[in-house]
């Protein structure tokens, strides 16, 4: 259980940081940098998500 939501903390980190530079690729008008970091960082959180809910991971 903890081995998951450990591997989800990791891939949601790592996407909050991707959505920092995609800010900051806005910020300086490189709207196709900027859409590839959000992507990126969509791509982890629905990992970070999946981990979280995996079926083999029990709260019990």
């Amino acid at each position: 259980m903890a081995v998951g939501y450990k591997k989800a903390a990791v891939a949601s980190q790592q996407a909050a940081d991707l959505f920092k530079l995609a800010a900051e690729s806005n910020c300086v008008g490189k709207e196709k940098e900027e859409r590839r970091w959000i992507d990126k960082g969509m791509s982890l959180q629905k990992q970070a998500d999946y981990q979280k809910g995996s079926p083999g991971i029990s709260v019990f």
